[in-house]
């Protein structure tokens, strides 16, 4: 047998030996190619994120540019009676009826802005309600878009005396035509959360 015919045969016979199994090829390659598109969707996610941070630090840069140096405003005066406070109303007829029964926390904001957290049974304006100091004088439109209105009460704004100690404020009318707000603010001691 010569040299060529004998390499014939043994090519033929290891040839025959490595019959590719094209089910297995395909999926090989499918998961190649599904690396792939995850790769280069990863790589086109981070660059569009890199894209859009560097965005929104360019424009960030480019308003604050526009805007000039920042005017620095003037601390707002602070407010003697700034604080929050709990009260306790009791019931009467007027509270009962309103839905103030009960233990409410208000912040007195140093800006002149009240904040009320009243209890479950009140279903008024929590928000909306400023209040002024001068002197020792307290004035507030509390209540006005609730049971205070110019229609039913007269004046929607009260004046108070206050007298405040380290753990106390309490309030004395000095006009006010509704009963409801009375008896908030002069009826019961405030007294301050440390």
């Amino acid at each position: 047998m010569s040299i060529d015919r004998r390499l014939r045969e043994g090519l033929r016979a290891s040839a025959d030996a490595l019959t590719p199994d094209p089910v297995v090829a395909l999926h090989t390659v499918e998961r190649k190619t599904q690396r792939q598109r995850r790769r280069i969707l990863a790589v086109q996610l981070a660059a569009a994120a890199a894209a859009i941070a560097l965005l929104i630090v360019t424009v960030t840069w480019s308003v604050t540019q526009l805007r000039g140096p920042a005017s620095v405003a003037p601390p707002a005066p602070a407010s003697p009676l700034a604080g929050e406070y709990v009260v306790d109303i009791g019931e009467s007829t007027v509270t009962r009826t309103e839905g103030m029964v009960g233990r409410w926390i208000v912040r007195l904001v140093a800006d002149g802005a009240v904040v009320f957290v009243p209890p479950d049974s009140f279903q008024g304006s929590r928000t909306g309600t400023s209040y002024q100091v001068d002197g020792d004088q307290l004035r507030t439109n509390a209540f006005v878009n609730d049971f205070c209105d110019s229609a039913s009460a007269g004046v929607p704004v009260g004046t108070y005396r206050w007298i405040r100690t380290a753990s106390t404020l309490r309030f004395t009318v000095v006009s006010d035509s509704c009963e409801a707000r009375r008896l908030f603010f002069a009826a019961h001691v405030w007294e301050r959360v440390p």
